[in-house]
């Protein structure tokens, strides 16, 4: 009985529960604070076009970035059939959409103020809006020729690289002053470490360690003492982290990595052969 406890995916679906609970009270906060805003000088079209843009992307950015950490971390494999069951499952993943729609608050109010933007606005900030935005961008990989897809894998990797040092700004940005900061730090450089080659910089790192070491320790002294920009100090300091756990913990790292996407490998290919029997 234990041993079938320990294969259900119990941190995963904390992790996800905990996650969705976030974004939902990021979410009403957001929308409270819009409606506040709301009088006879400004329309509703006008307050959603000046306050919803750069709220959706900083909702999409986390959500996707935190659902993209779960996906390279985890070695759970009734987790990884479930991931993959909704990829290719079609009328299972678009039910899930829709149950994920209901439950989100944004939603459901767009549904009921029979306004066509605000229902836009509620499918945007619904629940279910990054992991259509993950599953879409997933499915093209399988859409492309196999020429396109080397191509592909570049964009995959200098997106993740983008995302992880986009997701590490708002953590600063928004959240500086919370303890729940440093969490959120490590585990966006986990991702950044698990979404590249590490092996390529710690191998470089340590065939140049007499020219990378004065080079980084040039690098932070110029940063801290001479150019003195919040920004600058912190993007140096975050990839110095990086770098450091890369080269401390680089066989437990790459061992994982290997182990979860062989996983990936594994889960994938079964449910190819079980699609395409059918």
């Amino acid at each position: 009985m234990f041993d079938k406890l320990k294969k259900l995916p119990v941190i995963e679906f904390i992790y996800i529960i905990s996650l969705n609970c976030i974004l939902a009270v990021y979410i009403v906060i957001i929308f409270l604070l819009m409606a506040s805003f709301s009088d006879d000088n400004y329309q509703l079209e006008e307050i959603i076009i000046l306050g919803y843009p750069q709220y959706a992307c900083i909702y999409i950015i986390v959500s996707v970035c935190f659902y993209l950490v779960l996906f390279g971390i985890s070695v759970n494999k009734l987790f990884n059939k479930i991931v993959y069951f909704f990829k290719f499952n079609t009328k299972f993943r678009w039910i899930m959409y829709l149950l994920l729609c209901i439950i989100s608050p944004t939603f459901l109010w767009g549904v009921l103020s029979l306004h066509f933007m605000l229902f836009i606005l509620g499918v945007v900030f619904s629940l279910a809006m990054p992991l259509m935005l993950l599953y879409s961008y997933w499915g093209l990989k399988d859409k492309l020729p196999l020429r396109a897809r080397k191509i592909y894998g570049y964009i995959n990797k200098a997106l993740y690289l983008i995302l992880s040092l986009v997701m590490a700004g708002l953590i600063y940005k928004f959240a500086r002053e919370l303890p729940a900061v440093y969490i959120l730090t490590i585990l966006t450089a986990i991702f950044l470490c698990l979404s590249i080659r590490i092996e390529v910089v710690t191998e470089k790192i340590k065939k140049y360690k007499w020219h990378s070491i004065p080079l980084w320790i040039s690098v932070i002294y110029a940063t801290l003492w001479g150019i003195r920009n919040e920004w600058v100090t912190y993007y140096v300091l975050f990839i110095s982290g990086v770098l450091l756990l890369m080269l401390i913990f680089e066989k437990p790292l790459l061992k994982w990595r290997s182990k979860n996407e062989a996983l990936h490998i594994e889960t994938e290919e079964y449910y190819k052969a079980k699609h395409y029997s059918g």
